[in-house]
C-alpha cells in the first residue's frame, strides 16, 4: 500500500487465505445470534471486494453470510450522520436474532425501492465501507482487539449512560450489570464475568499514580506502539464520575 506522506505506517502484514479468517472467526461466532464483522477502510482500498471474498468463502464453509454496504445506510444522508440508523434498525436487531428488512427514511423520500435485509438464520453479518467500523459503532461489533481495554471500557460505560439518560430504564440497566462471559470473548483467563460493572471496576482499580491516567496501551487497532492518551483516560474519568 502506498501511503500518503501525513499517513503513519503500520504492521507487519502477513498474508492468510480467506478460508483462514472464516475460520478464525468462526472461534468467535455465538450460536444463538450472528457474529457481526466489519470491513472499514479509506476510499479505493478494496473493502467490498474484500468482503465479498469473505463473504463468499463463509457461505462455502457452511456459514449463512449476509453483506451489506454503509453506501446504502449513509445514501442520501449527512456524510457523518447515518451511524444511528445502521445501529438501531440493523445491527442491534440482528444481534437480537431478529430478521431485518428495512427501508431507511432518505430511501423511502427519495422515491428508491427494494430494502435492506438480513435473513432469519443469518450466522455471519458483514459490513463494509468506510465509517464501517467507527467508534460509535464498537460496541455493537463483536470482533474486538485486545491491548485497548481501558480505552474500550470507557466508550462502553459512556455507552450504558448515556442509555440510560436517554431511556431511565433500570432493568436493562441490571440487566447489563454482569453476566457470564464465553470463553472465546475472554481476553485472559480471570475474565470470565462481563458487563458494565466489570469494566467499572476496571477503571476505578487500574489508574497510575497521583495523575491518574491510566496505563499505555497500544496506539490503535493496528498501530502497537504502546502510548498514554489523555483522550483514552478523559473517556475513563468521564464515565467513572458518570456512574459514580
Amino acid at each position: 500500500m502506498r501511503l500518503r506522506t501525513d499517513e503513519p505506517s503500520f504492521g507487519p502484514w502477513q498474508a492468510v487465505s480467506a478460508s483462514d479468517v472464516v475460520a478464525a472467526l468462526q472461534r468467535h461466532r455465538s450460536i444463538d445470534r450472528p457474529l457481526v464483522v466489519a470491513v472499514d477502510g479509506r476510499g479505493g482500498s478494496g473493502k467490498t471486494t474484500t468482503a465479498d471474498i469473505l463473504r463468499t468463502a463463509a457461505n462455502e464453509a457452511g456459514e449463512r453470510a449476509v453483506l451489506l454496504s454503509t453506501d446504502d445506510i449513509a445514501w442520501s444522508q449527512a456524510r457523518f450522520d447515518w451511524d444511528y440508523l445502521l445501529a438501531d434498525h440493523v445491527l442491534s436487531p440482528a444481534r437480537a436474532a431478529t430478521a431485518v428488512c428495512w427501508r431507511p427514511p432518505a430511501w423511502i423520500s427519495g422515491g428508491r425501492e427494494c430494502a435492506i435485509e438480513v435473513l432469519e438464520g443469518t450466522t455471519m453479518l458483514f459490513v463494509e465501507g468506510t465509517g464501517a467500523a467507527r467508534r460509535q459503532l464498537v460496541p455493537l461489533l463483536d470482533f474486538t482487539r485486545q491491548g485497548l481495554e481501558f480505552h474500550q471500557a470507557g466508550f462502553k460505560l459512556n455507552d450504558v449512560c448515556r442509555y440510560y439518560w436517554q431511556s431511565r430504564d433500570r432493568k436493562v440497566l441490571q440487566e447489563l450489570r454482569s453476566w457470564d462471559k464465553p470463553e472465546r470473548y475472554q481476553t485472559s483467563a480471570q475474565e470470565t464475568v462481563s458487563g458494565w460493572e466489570v469494566e467499572a471496576k476496571r477503571l476505578d482499580q487500574n489508574r497510575t499514580g497521583a495523575h491518574g491516567l491510566y496505563p499505555q496501551e497500544q496506539y490503535c487497532g493496528d498501530i502497537h506502539t504502546p502510548v498514554q492518551t489523555l483522550n483514552a483516560s478523559s473517556k475513563a474519568w468521564r464515565s467513572r464520575r458518570s456512574t459514580s
